[in-house]
């Protein structure tokens, strides 16, 4: 026969029992959606490794960038520093020619007084032709009456022989006027050369 302490056990076993199934059927249903969250993370993964194969791509050309960077900064420098060394050598072509102008200006400045000088000298020249000229017309004028005189004292031999050497003086003193002339002529010319050389 059941007793009263069958029935309680078999009371209990049954709650047992059904709580036991109905454990077993939320542990179905939670591995049931822990193969949903398995599937879902294998997903996740297969994109992170992907995510992670790009980053490794993008990792691999940043460092070709940051390489050819690397290189071009190498060269900016190169460049940057020979820049420095043409500047240098520019400030000492810019002294030189400060100071070639400082000699030219002072070339100026002496041609400027040579060239006062020649004018100076051009005049003085102007003035001693001029008064050739009017020796010239002079010495013409004294030849014509020389000739007269001669004409007409030809019995005054002696004083015709002293003026006629007095007359040789005088014409050897022209020919030395006109040498030292002729010289300055010259010299003149000479002048003018230089000058016509320094405006070129």
């Amino acid at each position: 026969m059941c007793t009263w302490e069958c029935a309680l056990e078999g009371c209990a076993l049954g709650k047992w029992t059904h709580a036991l199934g109905k454990w077993t059927h939320a542990l179905g249903k939670w591995t049931h959606t822990l193969g949903k969250w398995t599937h879902a993370l294998g997903r996740w993964t297969h994109t992170l490794g992907k995510l992670t194969h790009a980053l490794g791509k993008w990792t691999h050309a940043l460092g070709k960038w940051t390489h050819t960077l690397g290189k071009w900064t190498h060269a900016l420098g190169k460049w940057t520093h020979a820049l420095g060394k043409w500047t240098h050598t520019l400030g000492k072509w810019t002294h030189a020619l400060g100071r070639w102008t400082h000699t030219i200006g002072k070339w100026t400045h002496t041609l400027g007084k040579l060239t006062h000088a020649l004018g100076k000298l051009t005049h003085a020249l102007e003035k001693w032709t001029h008064a050739l000229g009017r020796w010239t017309h002079a010495l013409g004028r004294w030849t014509h009456t020389l000739g007269k005189w001669t004409h007409t004292l030809e019995g005054w031999t002696h004083v015709l022989g002293r003026l006629t050497h007095a007359f040789g003086r005088l014409t050897r003193s022209f020919g030395k006027l006109t040498h030292t002339l002729g010289k300055l002529t010259r010299t003149l010319g000479r002048l003018s050369t230089l000058e016509g050389f320094l405006r070129e």
